[in-house]
């Protein structure tokens, strides 16, 4: 039947991504904007609901696939509480409330807060690069400085 709310849906509108709930008395749509997301899972990791989950963020990020984005978010699972939103650091997240730019979980003060400090631990690192795929050029990266520096020292030792 097609009487009962919620009701979701989820639709791509050139680079966006939108989905969308309706209540019984408001819409809320989450949008994101697939050219500006890098994939680094910072969304996915902060979802209180879990409802979302990394894609194919290289093959994306590379252009080899155009029917996927780097990061898929479950329409029905998602609460549009709007803490991906706070937490992107990339701004690829819009959550709107009939029609309207809002933000559910800070107008109730309960969001988490992110370190925005890049650290690589390197008993864990190994070298895959992918740190450096979902970084955007135009950002300042200590990731990527501390990958080359490590590419060069490993090249040096292959060269010995």
């Amino acid at each position: 039947m097609d009487t009962f709310f919620p009701k979701f849906s989820k639709k791509r509108e050139g680079v966006n991504v939108i989905m969308e709930q309706k209540l019984l008395t408001s819409v809320s749509n989450l949008i994101l904007n697939g050219q500006t997301c890098t994939g680094c899972g910072i969304c996915a990791e902060s979802c209180p609901e879990e409802a979302i989950s990394l894609g194919l963020v290289g093959a994306v990020r590379r252009g080899v696939v155009d029917y996927a984005e780097p990061v898929n978010i479950d329409e029905k699972k998602c609460s549009y509480c709007g803490v991906c939103v706070v937490m992107c650091p990339f701004n690829s997240l819009t959550l709107k409330v009939d029609g309207e730019e809002a933000l559910p979980i800070v107008e109730r003060e309960g969001f988490p807060e992110y370190d925005m400090v890049t650290k690589i631990d390197q008993d864990k690192c190994v070298k895959c690069t992918i740190c450096e795929d979902v970084c955007p050029p135009e950002m300042p990266s200590a990731v990527k400085s501390l990958h080359l520096r490590v590419r060069s020292r490993e090249h040096l030792r292959s060269r010995q």
